[in-house]
Formats: C-alpha cells, sequence, structure tokens
C-alpha cells in the first residue's frame, strides 16, 4: 500500500487494474467530503477475487460489476481482507 499511486499518478499511469480501479473509487469519494458518507473500505472478496469499495459500513457495494451500484443485501460476500479508506486517503492530503 505504501507504494501505490497517489489520484495523480493514477492518471498519469493510465492502467487501471482491479485495484487501481478501487483505489480511483476510493479517492473520488473522499474527495466529495459527503456527511451522509460515513465509512469506506477496500476488500477482496474470496469469491470473485475482486477489489470492492464497501460504502456505509457495507451497505452499497462499488466495483462489483462495471457501471452499476449493488446492494449488499441482494448479494454474499466473503470479505478475506480490508483497508479503511482513511489509510489509503492519506496519499491525498
Amino acid at each position: 500500500m505504501d507504494r501505490w499511486p497517489d489520484p495523480w499518478e493514477l492518471l498519469a499511469d493510465n492502467h487501471f487494474c482491479s485495484v487501481a480501479k478501487s483505489l480511483g473509487i476510493l479517492y473520488t469519494i473522499h474527495m466529495f467530503d459527503r456527511p451522509d458518507i460515513t465509512a469506506v473500505q477496500m476488500a477482496v472478496d474470496r469469491e470473485s477475487a475482486d477489489n470492492l469499495v464497501l460504502v456505509n459500513q457495507g451497505k452499497y457495494i462499488l466495483n462489483w460489476t462495471q457501471g452499476q451500484l449493488v446492494n449488499i443485501t441482494s448479494l454474499e460476500i466473503n470479505i478475506v481482507r480490508a483497508v479503511d479508506s482513511s489509510v489509503i486517503t492519506k496519499k491525498i492530503n
């Protein structure tokens, strides 16, 4: 994580693997600075091995299905590991 790109490096690299997509989503959400977004995590699902972004204690999942917002109640996910956005968004400040 220490070597992950900041938002501007991510754009300059122009290479968007699953991790890069999740980072971009996290950076974007952080820059919104909305009070109704209370918790954001980047997590890896055991079944799909995808890097997901969980919003508001996992109520919503981003980066599961490209271009769709998925409600967690409709899916079963098994988180292998997760990183809180506060750790990742330090690269912005």
